[in-house]
């Protein structure tokens, strides 16, 4: 199962993403559960450097599926802003997914902190 655990303040301002493991939808290299959610969060983390100009720190680990990305102190407001609308988008994302393939293989958390 893939966990997903999308961590916001308490304003709904998102602070940081962690995914961990593999869907075990299917084998490796045909796991199109795996695949859509490794797409929505990478391209998450790719727009909020990229697009929102946001700086991060980010580690992971490809041979477990594993990815935390926190934002760093120091980013604009606008910045955070637009990071916070990726993840909301990654939220509606990952919840088609879970939709469409089952909580058997995606878990989504949003943690308020």
């Amino acid at each position: 199962m893939i966990s997903v655990t999308i961590t916001k303040d308490r304003n709904g301002i998102f602070k940081q993403l962690e995914c961990d493991g593999h869907a075990g939808f299917d084998e490796y290299g045909k796991d199109i559960v795996c695949s859509a959610v490794s797409m929505l969060v990478i391209n998450t983390i790719n727009s909020i450097e990229e697009i929102a100009g946001c700086d991060m720190n980010l580690s992971q680990n490809p041979d477990n599926g594993y990815i935390l990305m926190s934002l760093k102190d120091g980013n604009s407001e606008d910045s955070v802003r637009d990071a916070s609308l990726f993840a909301d988008s990654l939220i509606l994302g990952l919840k088609g997914v879970i939709k469409e393939y089952g909580k058997k293989y995606v878990s989504l958390v949003i943690k308020e902190v």
